[in-house]
């Protein structure tokens, strides 16, 4: 049974919407609520049968088209059995209010809800919902739009329930027989603006659980010699909830992404490797997590130009994405979410599964392009400042949470900012650096401090200092805070002490540094040259320089240089404590893809000179991007949206590199870590390769954007042998070598080959 009420005036502040029939005591109530602004909030969703309602996902917001809007509530179990009006009370009123109301039965009246998932787009002829992997084998799907034309149809699996007029928009659903990847779309009339969301239900009667793996072979090729490049086909089935994905891994190494439709095929270079005896096999996941692999299958590559990969690394195959990233970060979940940029592009926002290789779209509440970002203690994504025309900055702050997909705005700083940077400290607070205010140049003096628990700010008005924008921001041991040098040009670093409120210079002279990483606590190094892409085309650097902040007199001293200048480029710290450069230009014209520079380069601290690696695939410059994954692989994507509109230098892709530490010997692994650390602690990590692990070390979640990875932090951690399956590993000491958040934990081994990282928190 379903209803809605359509308010034919412009505004309400309270909207009853009646069932137009007698309702079933133990059913499900589902209530959607759209309305044409950002602005309105619900308060309270009430019926006179006394049922409480809760949110199954939103609020959703899209601020194009003068803004939408839209929740999913819900009631399991419900008490009526008779009439029954449900009233959407909103906090002011609100826009042309659409709440649509459903009942449905066969539902779990335990947990209903299994996934949720929303997406929004500013301007196109279909709504979809995002992707979900759902984990019950029986959901009831149901899906809703809110929209600036006229929805024409519903998804051609699903069925219509309510069709609003005269808003136009839909609530569709399908009843699915096996967990798997689904999502839902509806037609429009025309190119507009909107919002849809999907929520994912439970049924009541569910078959047993699923607990038998996938069965899987290699069925191409079977052996022999193979050279150049070839089909890899893997055959999987699953009687039970489906497969949901393939990963291809040659000689225990993943490569490339996850296939998730049949039939599993896999490109493979075989010129990339080297000559000689290689395993091909295949791990396969169904929608209960149950895992297998493939028997592997023995292989000659022979090519005239073999790779070497202990040498040089291994590039992957290009991974389409839809957006041209600008700005991203990994979060606790593997995932990584990413924005894209420009404002006739509007605040659209994806996240990136690297395992399933699926897309979430959603939307944040203002244009956060050319914002800054750095990763919360509990995960979320602390996102500030952003565009409203180029140079003119936002004030807006703007959280994003892994675990809905959604944004939420917090309280404003007291001054617009584009192009800031931010960073958190180690109480969990948040400094804010530099942006344009309004106009080139005009760069804000005033550093704000953002504190989480009381979602408010305080001005350090007594501490000016003028940055150019995108300064990099590292906590030193005592909990000062180091600008070492900036995107934009050369600066004089600089130390503030947060209690003194006083600025001290560090390093001597202004040295360049388009690209830094804080490699050893209190030691940074940056190399390349920063520059303000409007300001034309000149050479690029490949100086690099390294500042000892433990030194009596630091500066900033000269070392080899890098075989390639760059400007764009992105410097990362990696499990082993070496420095990974990737992308840049050897011009600092930002769309010179004619001279961008495709190798990667690997900084050494202890020799402290550059090793050439192997080429990438496609042009990484202005805007592009790095991230280390927690399997020891790193995620290059990005580059280019110099233009307000799609030209031919944008990069709609991303590829995987494998550094040579993947390719000197077996991994590590972990049997088990701790998920929840405490300073100084000194805890047990499980593992049987306790002879030969020579490191134990901590990288934080990245957070990327203009050539900078603001989240990183590289903290190498004392161990000892606990036994013949363990080590006793030391925690930090405190909060100024690793502020709190998620890291993850790499053991290293005597050959430098690093595991998989387990995920920890403090």
């Amino acid at each position: 049974m379903q209803g809605s009420y359509n308010d034919p005036q412009p505004s309400a502040a309270s909207v009853p919407a009646a069932y137009p029939g007698t309702q079933t005591a133990g059913n499900l109530n589902v209530v959607v609520v759209g309305w044409n602004d950002t602005t309105a909030q619900v308060s309270s969703v009430k019926d006179t049968a006394g049922n409480v309602y809760q949110l199954a996902v939103g609020p959703t917001t899209l601020s194009a088209a003068g803004g939408f809007t839209q929740s999913i509530y819900y009631v399991k179990n419900i008490a009526s059995s008779g009439t029954n009006t449900v009233t959407v009370t909103f906090s002011q009123t609100a826009h042309y209010p659409d709440v649509r109301i459903l009942e449905y039965s066969g539902i779990n009246n335990t947990n209903p809800v299994d996934v949720v998932t929303a997406q929004t787009q500013s301007a196109s002829t279909t709504s979809t919902s995002g992707v979900v992997a759902t984990t019950n084998p029986l959901d009831l799907l149901v899906a809703a739009n809110s929209i600036q034309s006229v929805t024409v149809g519903a998804d051609a699996t699903f069925t219509e329930r309510v069709h609003s007029s005269p808003d136009g928009n839909i609530v569709e659903d399908r009843v699915v027989t096996a967990p798997g990847l689904y999502s839902a779309s509806a037609t429009l009339n025309g190119v507009g603006a909107w919002v849809m969301q999907m929520v994912a239900f439970r049924a009541a009667n569910t078959p047993p659980e699923d607990t038998t793996p996938p069965t899987l072979n290699i069925t191409a090729p079977t052996g022999g010699t193979l050279s150049g490049t070839t089909t890899v086909t893997v055959g999987a089935s699953d009687g039970g909830t489906g497969v949901a994905g393939v990963q291809l891994q040659i000689d225990g190494l993943n490569f490339g992404t996850a296939a998730t439709t049949s039939p599993y095929t896999f490109s493979l270079n075989t010129g990339k490797f080297a000559n000689g005896t290689h395993t091909i096999t295949a791990s396969a996941w169904d929608f209960a997590n149950n895992t297998a692999n493939a028997s592997p299958v023995a292989v000659t590559f022979s090519n005239a130009s073999p790779g070497n990969p202990a040498q040089f690394g291994v590039w992957s195959a290009l991974v389409p994405l839809p957006i041209v990233s600008v700005h991203s970060a990994l979060m606790p979940n593997g995932k990584i979410m990413m924005w894209d940029g420009q404002p006739n592009f509007g605040p659209t926002t994806i996240v990136w599964d690297p395992m399933y290789n699926t897309v979430n779209w959603t939307s944040a509440p203002v244009d956060i392009f050319c914002a800054g970002l750095d990763m919360m203690a509990d995960g979320k994504v602390f996102v500030v400042g952003g565009t409203v025309v180029s140079a003119v900055g936002l004030t807006s702050i703007n959280v994003f949470d892994q675990s809905t997909e959604a944004w939420t705005p917090r309280a404003d700083m007291a001054y617009a900012r584009w192009y800031p940077s931010t960073m958190i400290l180690p109480d969990g607070k948040f400094i804010v650096s530099s942006g344009e205010v309004n106009g080139a140049e005009t760069d804000e003096v005033i550093h704000e401090i953002y504190t989480p628990s009381t979602d408010s700010w305080i001005q350090l008005s007594s501490a000016p200092f003028k940055f150019p924008y995108y300064p990099h921001l590292y906590v030193l041991q005592d909990g000062r805070v180091l600008v070492s040098s900036t995107a934009e040009g050369p600066i004089v670093s600089q130390i503030l002490d947060l209690n003194a409120l006083t600025w001290t210079p560090v390093g001597g002279n202004a040295v360049d540094g388009g690209s830094s990483a804080m490699y050893l606590p209190n030691k940074i190094v940056k190399m390349g040259k920063g520059w303000d892409p409007d300001d034309g085309s000149s050479p690029s650097l490949a100086t690099t320089y390294v500042l000892d902040l433990t030194q009596a007199s630091p500066t900033w001293r000269q070392v080899a240089s890098m075989a390639f200048a760059r400007t764009y480029h992105t410097a990362t710290s990696l499990p082993d404590g070496t420095v990974l450069v990737t992308g840049g230009g050897m011009t600092t014209a930002p769309k010179d893809v004619a001279h961008a520079v495709l190798p990667a380069e690997l900084w050494n601290p202890t020799s402290e000179t550059w090793t050439t690696l192997a080429s990438m695939n496609s042009p990484r410059l202005y805007h592009s991007e790095t991230v280390l994954l927690s399997d020891g692989r790193l995620f290059i994507y990005g580059g280019g949206r110099y233009d307000d509109a799609t030209v031919s230098t944008d990069q709609f892709s991303g590829e995987f590199f494998s550094p040579p530490y993947l390719f000197k010997g077996p991994r590590p692994s972990i049997g088990s870590a701790p998920s929840q650390l405490s300073y100084g602690q000194n805890f047990t990590v499980q593992t049987p390769d306790v002879a030969r692990i020579a490191k134990v070390s901590l990288i934080r979640f990245g957070g990327v954007t203009h050539a900078m990875n603001f989240s990183q932090r590289f903290l190498p951690l004392t161990f000892s042998v606990a036994d013949g399956g363990s080590l006793t590993v030391t925690a930090p000491v405190n909060a100024n070598l690793a502020p709190p958040g998620y890291y993850m934990l790499f053991l290293v081994d005597t050959n430098g080959v690093p595991s998989i990282a387990a995920t920890v928190h403090f």
